[in-house]
């Protein structure tokens, strides 16, 4: 992560002290052992998978469901929405694919305490992906297909803070890699050629039982 994305993490902090600084303290650690949290989450987005300087930064956003299966241990699915793409040069030329996915990422996440009711946390999971656009500008082929549905790989690091027993706040760097090829002659398809997201989340989720 770059400066300036440390830096919209630390301002995010600092808002949320701000405005929960003055409640009382937790007395006791929160364990959301068992319990399902639901909510929100917004950010950026910027498409890696880009080589010939396109405009690469943009919004994005979804909805999250946590189950945490033991005190620091959680399974998130979330519903995602992103633009992505990618560009490239061959033998045929330059190529670009510009588009936009509804994402299904579901992750295991593993949290470890930090300082009370605040945590750090890893997360890697598998992605189900539908293609809600697809633009193709292929040298050779202008309008190239590929499957619009398609899985990825999902992993990413981040920050939680408990604001009392129901509801948390959260901040994360996170990336979309390895989905479907998008390159019929490369040689030894080692690796594909694929979308490539780096998102950064601010998030907040809530426990509505309690």
């Amino acid at each position: 992560m770059n400066s300036n994305t440390m830096k919209k993490i630390l301002f995010f902090f600092l808002i949320v002290n701000a405005v929960f600084g003055q409640q009382k303290e937790i007395e006791t650690f929160v364990n959301p052992n068992g319990n399902w949290f639901f909510g929100a989450e917004v950010g950026l987005n910027t498409i890696a998978s880009y080589q010939f300087n396109e405009n690469n930064n943009s919004v994005q956003g979804g909805l999250t469901a946590e189950y945490y299966f033991a005190r620091h241990w959680s399974l998130v699915g979330r519903l995602k929405y992103f633009k992505t793409g990618l560009s490239f040069k061959n033998t045929k030329g330059y190529n670009v694919f510009n588009g936009a996915v509804l994402a299904i990422p579901v992750t295991i996440k593993w949290e470890f305490r930090i300082h009370k009711n605040f945590s750090g946390f890893a997360k890697a999971g598998f992605v189900l992906n539908q293609e809600v656009k697809s633009d193709y500008n292929y040298a050779g082929s202008p309008n190239a297909g590929y499957p619009k549905s398609f899985g990825s790989f999902n992993s990413g690091i981040g920050l939680n803070y408990f604001i009392n027993k129901t509801t948390a706040v959260y901040v994360d760097f996170e990336t979309y890699v390895l989905g479907n090829d998008r390159q019929d002659d490369d040689f030894l398809k080692l690796l594909p050629v694929s979308t490539n997201n780096q998102l950064i989340n601010f998030g907040i989720k809530h426990n509505f039982k309690k």
